[in-house]
This record gives structure tokens, C-alpha cells and sequence, in this order.
């Protein structure tokens, strides 16, 4: 496959009553470092290309020299496939499905890559034995902007014998805050612990903003190792200087 690129070309104007096929000349071509360009838009008064890269769901404002001089996140999923200016400047996408959407610069690029990347946990799930069982568990969600924050986070139950109540949930986040969203996860009788199980959409706004960030996750198992004391007094038997090469074993949680 080869690389995206911006490649600038010399295309000799013909009249109408031309004849014959008009050659162009590859004048430059510009390397941006960002896979899957998708849509492209020269601003004539400010001498600029919008450039759209659907796989990063960024947009680049990149000079006639072809340096990029700003990058701006794109809202929405990773299916944006053109952009344009109306007359008054607003900028507009058009998404694979159908549509124009209207871009509201709302975050910016490290804003929006921040919640995107670390603002939501998995749900973590310990597992101390087999089905069926119950368990609380939570979605960590934090604030990394200096206003409030609300949203959604739905789940998508993808095995039998899997249930998480609340399917939906709506939380509110506080600047720069960090809560706890509690969920009650329960696994019937011979459901089979093994992935896919279920995964979660969510979607963060920023207070007074009506653009959503989208975010994904999954639930994630984390094996418990319980240790009891013994009634009897343990009896050794063998030669303890076997097992000086081995590592010593350290246990972090008590039951």
C-alpha cells in the first residue's frame, strides 16, 4: 500500500473548444505522517488546506509549503469521508453513512486525545471461582479539563448467561475530579468466562458544549489468588536447601 500523501500538481487550463488530453506535472509532494487522508479543502483566503484523516479523526491545517500548523480533533466516530465551508466560515464533514455534521472545535487535540486514551477504566472483574456468582464493580472516569463533565456509558452484552445492571448509566464528573461508576455484574450458571463478554460505549461533554467525545471499553478479569491459614501445623518434608534457586513468592491480598 502506498504511503498518504499531498501531492501538488501543474494541470495546463484548456479552453472549451480544446482538443486532445492535457498532461500534469507533479510539482511536490508532502509526507504529513497520518495514515488514511479522506478529505481535503483549499481555503483560498487564508492560503490553507484543511486535511481530514479519518483512521486519527484529526484535522490538519497544513500550509502551501505542506508543514502542518495546527491539528484539531474531529467529534464523532472514525467515519468521516469530506469536509467544506458554507459562506460564513463554518466548517462541515461528511460522514461514510450519510450526512453533514457541523464541526464544533470544542477541545482541543491533546484535550480530546486525554479523555479518549485515559479518562475510563475497564471494568475489572475478579474471578475467585466459577459461575454462577455476583460481583460489584466499578468504571473509573476522570476529569482532566478544568470544567465539569457529563455523559453516558452503555453496554453491550456480547455472551449468554452475562448481565450488568445498570445497562445505562448517566454520570456527572466534577474539574479535574475523579469518580467511581458502580455496576453489579452477574454471571449465571455455565456461562463461559472467556472473551468477548461485554464492552461499553460512553460519551463525555464538557459543560456548556453540546459536542460528545466517544469513548470504548471493556471488561477486563483479574484472577484472585485466596489464601487461608491452615489449621494444622505445616510438616516439611525433603531438604529445604532444594528450593533456594526458586523466587519467593509475594501475596499482596488477604481474605
Amino acid at each position: 500500500m502506498d504511503p498518504p500523501a499531498l501531492v501538488e500538481v501543474e494541470v495546463p487550463l484548456r479552453s472549451a473548444e480544446g482538443r486532445g488530453v492535457s498532461k500534469a506535472k507533479i510539482v511536490d509532494f508532502y509526507d504529513l505522517g497520518y495514515p488514511d487522508l479522506s478529505g481535503l479543502y483549499y481555503d483560498g483566503k487564508r492560503n490553507e488546506l484543511y486535511v481530514l484523516s479519518n483512521e486519527w479523526n484529526v484535522l490538519l491545517v497544513v500550509n502551501r509549503s505542506g508543514k502542518i500548523v495546527r491539528k484539531m480533533p474531529m467529534p464523532g466516530y472514525y467515519d468521516q469521508e469530506g469536509i467544506t465551508f458554507d459562506a460564513d466560515g463554518n466548517i462541515f464533514f461528511a460522514q461514510d453513512a450519510g450526512g453533514l455534521t457541523k464541526v464544533d472545535f470544542t477541545y482541543t487535540l491533546e484535550q480530546w486525545q486525554t479523555v479518549r486514551r485515559r479518562s475510563f477504566s475497564p471494568l475489572f472483574v475478579e474471578i475467585r471461582r466459577g459461575p454462577p456468582f455476583t460481583q460489584e464493580a466499578h468504571i473509573r472516569v476522570k476529569n482532566p479539563l478544568s470544567s465539569p463533565g457529563s455523559g453516558t456509558i452503555n453496554w453491550n452484552i456480547r455472551a449468554q448467561g452475562v448481565q450488568i445492571a445498570p445497562e445505562r448509566y448517566e454520570y456527572s464528573v466534577q474539574p479535574q475530579g475523579d469518580i467511581r461508576v458502580p455496576f453489579k455484574v452477574t454471571f449465571k450458571e455455565g456461562t463461559d468466562l472467556r472473551y468477548p463478554l461485554a464492552d461499553y460505549e460512553a460519551t463525555f461533554i464538557k459543560a456548556g458544549t453540546q459536542t460528545p467525545i466517544f469513548i470504548t471499553g471493556k471488561m477486563r478479569f483479574t484472577p484472585s489468588l485466596v489464601c487461608r491459614k491452615r489449621v494444622r501445623p505445616i510438616s516439611i518434608d525433603g531438604d529445604l536447601q532444594d528450593w533456594v534457586r526458586f523466587k519467593p513468592l509475594y501475596l499482596n491480598r488477604k481474605e
